[in-house]
Order: structure tokens, then C-alpha cells, then sequence
């Protein structure tokens, strides 16, 4: 009864269910996460998580056996875009391209950016605290970007 009642504590603690209820609800997505060596750990998991709901409703444990084959985790394909936070290092598109991947493996539809890495904004930074708010040209794709999703949101 021990191991019952502290899986129930931590399913209460998790805020997996809330965030996905609003995600379901939204007429599109923005990701912004910090890119470090490759993309925030949390963040990925956050990711696989959502992944791993979507094969299990679509596949019966791992035995192929199809349950509900059409499946998806949301209703409609909402766009997506990404922004990613970089500090002083290399950016490498690969890593960012990954995290694209994973969502876009979800049924949601990219909105890419009009210069490289195309997949995303990197809006590059220094160490420092705020430096983000700094970066005037990075600021702008990003808002440039958002219009876009707008847009593509008005659209459909």
C-alpha cells in the first residue's frame, strides 16, 4: 500500500496533465528552451513524455498490435515554432533539428524561421544575466517568427 500511495503523491506533484489540457486548447505552439550542448535535458524529456503517450495509445504494449492507429495526442494540427537560447558557443542546427523532430512527430506543423538555422530563431547571447533582452536582432526574428504562426494560425 506504501508503493500505491507515494505513486499517487507523485502523479498529484506532476503538472504533466494541466500542461497538456491547456496544450490541447491552444491554437498554436511556441518552444523556447535554452541550447546548451545540445537541448535542455527537461526539456527533452518534457518531449519523450508527450512521445511516449502517443505510442502507447497507439500500439498495444510493444507488441505491434494497433489499439487506435490514428491516434493523436492533439486534435488538430496546430503550428509550432522554436526558439532557441544560446550563449557564447556554437550553435549546431543538428541539436535543434532534433528537438523539431520530436514535436513534429506529435502531428504538429513546423513554422520555420526565414534564415538559418530555418528550423528556429537563435537568438545568441552571452553568460550574463538579461543579455537575452540585449540581443535586438535575435528580439526581432523572434517576433518576426510569431507573426508568422499568427498568420498561419489565421489561416486555418
Amino acid at each position: 500500500m506504501a508503493r500505491a500511495s507515494s505513486c499517487a503523491r507523485i502523479a498529484r506533484a506532476d503538472d504533466l496533465n494541466e500542461i497538456l489540457a491547456e496544450m490541447k486548447k491552444a491554437d498554436a505552439f511556441m518552444f523556447v528552451f535554452p541550447k546548451y550542448l545540445l537541448a535542455s535535458s527537461k526539456f527533452l524529456a518534457f518531449l519523450e513524455r508527450l512521445d511516449t503517450i502517443v505510442h502507447m495509445r497507439k500500439h498495444k504494449g510493444y507488441k505491434h498490435t494497433f489499439t487506435e492507429p490514428n491516434y493523436r495526442l492533439f486534435p488538430k494540427q496546430q503550428p509550432f515554432c522554436v526558439f532557441a537560447l544560446s550563449g557564447t558557443g556554437r550553435f549546431k542546427k543538428e541539436s535543434v533539428r532534433t528537438v523539431v523532430e520530436y514535436i513534429e512527430s506529435l502531428g504538429l506543423k513546423l513554422v520555420s524561421h526565414d534564415q538559418s538555422p530555418f528550423v528556429a530563431v537563435n537568438v545568441r547571447t552571452g553568460d550574463g544575466k538579461g543579455e537575452v533582452l540585449m540581443n535586438r536582432a535575435g528580439l526581432k526574428q523572434c517576433s518576426e517568427l510569431a507573426k508568422k504562426v499568427i498568420d498561419s494560425v489565421k489561416r486555418n
